[in-house]
């Protein structure tokens, strides 16, 4: 049948099955079938079969009560923002990426390698601090101020700060006596087996003493042919 949902109940009897839908058989008995090609066939008697209607029923519950499920969930939160295909940022702009912002340093460097930090050099190690020169020793005060009364330091510098100022700065000396190369004193009692000829010379020039002695003259009259003291017979020609 058209619908499907009906079977066969019983032998085919003859039924009308609408003009010009009969079919042809062998009779071995004349029977009056219609007109042309008859209006009667043998068909099988039917009767109503409900599976088909319960399997239908049945899908139809189960997609009405899928449909109500669907309905009651809730639904995904909608926006009226368009969908764009379009880069949060240009990462291939030619400017210096050291200008760029914060945002577009941190994507471009996760989706294109550019903009990401530069590794930081460590600073160098600083040498160890230089230790203090240990200060000189502090000079004592000095005793005088050579500076101080320079213009009258004959009269009024003491003898101590003459002495001192002239060996540590040179004021304040006073003119040394000439050294005497001799000592005409020393030695006098035997001047002339104990000094040496430059002394004698330099103690007679200087302080008349140590001269050689002057040799004297004798004069003789009388017979030339006498005896001197040293009983020699002396001409008085030769005699002095």
């Amino acid at each position: 049948g058209v619908c499907g949902c009906e079977v066969e109940a019983g032998p085919a009897v003859m039924s009308y099955v609408g003009g010009g839908c009969g079919d042809y058989i062998q009779e071995t008995t004349y029977k009056y079938v219609g007109c042309g090609a008859g209006e009667f066939d043998v068909v099988a008697t039917r009767k109503a079969n409900y599976t088909c209607l319960f399997v239908g029923g049945g899908v139809g519950v189960l997609v009405l009560v899928i449909i109500v499920v669907l309905l009651l969930l809730p639904g995904s939160t909608t926006t009226t923002t368009p969908l764009t295909t379009a880069l949060p940022f240009n990462c291939n702009t030619r400017d210096n990426p050291d200008m760029w912002s914060i945002a577009k340093k941190t994507y471009c460097c996760a989706n294109a390698g550019k903009g990401c930090p530069k590794p930081t050099t460590p600073a160098p190690t600083p040498p160890p601090p230089t230790p203090p020169k240990p200060k000189p020793p502090t000079q004592p005060p000095l005793p005088y101020d050579c500076g101080a009364g320079v213009a009258n330091w004959e009269a009024g510098w003491s003898d101590a700060k003459k002495a001192w100022c002239c060996a540590h700065g040179g004021q304040g000396c006073t003119t040394p006596k000439p050294t005497q190369p001799y000592d005409c004193n020393a030695g006098f009692s035997n001047w002339q087996a104990g000094w040496s000829p430059g002394k004698k010379a330099w103690c007679c020039q200087h302080a008349a003493r140590g001269c050689a002695p002057v040799a004297k003259q004798c004069t003789l009259w009388g017979d030339p042919h006498v005896i001197s003291f040293d009983q020699m017979n002396t001409n008085k020609e030769q005699a002095y």
